[in-house]
């Protein structure tokens, strides 16, 4: 019985806060928690500050969670430019937060322009910016 609340409890996850779990979170966790998840009821991840996780644990989202509304990414430094790219691929995406992200430059900006749903883009700090990629 235990073990079938436990799986229930995954399954009936539509949010995903990761952030309590910061330093010790590797690519591999992160994908193990989340595909105990329903693809259909799971909306939102938060991997705040999460050092480790890089472009794996997008490549995941975007294959198997590709109708996520809301992702957090805010400080994960790991994650590449390409990778971050990739998120234009998102199919419901409306909030996007990549503050403080360093590895943020303008080539994904160009691909976020694809977020039809997109309402909330954050990315204050992001130092790899430049105007030219704020205008594209």
């Amino acid at each position: 019985m235990s073990k079938q609340w436990s799986d229930f409890a995954w399954t009936s996850q539509t949010k995903l806060n990761f952030s309590p779990l910061w330093s010790h979170l590797t690519n591999e966790r992160v994908i193990q928690m989340l595909a105990k998840t329903n693809p259909n009821k799971l909306t939102c991840v938060n991997l705040y500050h999460c050092l480790h996780i890089t472009d794996h644990v997008i490549d995941y989202l975007i294959q198997e969670r590709p109708y996520l509304s809301k992702l957090v990414l805010t400080l994960c430094d790991q994650i590449s430019p390409s990778a971050l790219s990739r998120i234009g691929n998102f199919k419901k995406l409306a909030s996007l937060d990549v503050s403080f992200c360093q590895t943020v430059t303008d080539e994904p900006l160009k691909s976020w322009a694809n977020l039809q749903h997109l309402e909330h883009l954050f990315m204050s700090h992001c130092k790899s910016i430049t105007n030219e990629g704020i205008r594209s």
